[in-house]
């Protein structure tokens, strides 16, 4: 966490968060917006749709750069997740923070949209998953 118009984070420089749920602007150490909880809710919702976090490694470095560098696996291919919530988890969890959702209001409307089976106009990156 950090506090919104302050340098650093409320346990200091070092690296603070649960790497699987990282932004990769946060896993990066650059400026970290409210972009990057909306990062972190997409990556919470891929766990409770798949079952598994969106990145695994075998050590911190290997993890980080996976979070910065690579998609994660399709979440169709871990569980029953269908293709309009891919893409609403795709916007959510994008490399660039700018391409994401601009608040976690509006990604819980996209999300609920795309339960229902409702059309969500949201245009998901390209190459988003594996």
């Amino acid at each position: 966490s950090k506090l919104v118009g302050s340098e650093g984070t409320l346990t200091g420089e070092g690296v603070v968060g649960t790497p699987q749920y990282m932004a990769p602007e946060q896993a990066m150490g650059g400026q970290v917006t409210h972009l990057a909880d909306v990062y972190a809710l997409g990556a919470i919702a891929y766990r409770c749709l798949t079952g598994r976090s969106p990145f695994k490694g075998k050590d911190l470095s290997e993890l980080i750069y996976q979070v910065v560098h690579s998609p994660p696996m399709r979440p169709g291919l871990l569980g029953r997740v269908s293709t309009q919530i891919e893409d609403v988890l795709a916007v959510a969890m994008a490399k660039d923070p700018r391409r994401r959702f601009s608040s976690a209001a509006a990604f819980a409307q996209a999300f609920i949209a795309a339960r229902r089976g409702r059309p969500v106009a949201i245009d998901p990156p390209p190459n988003a998953w594996t």
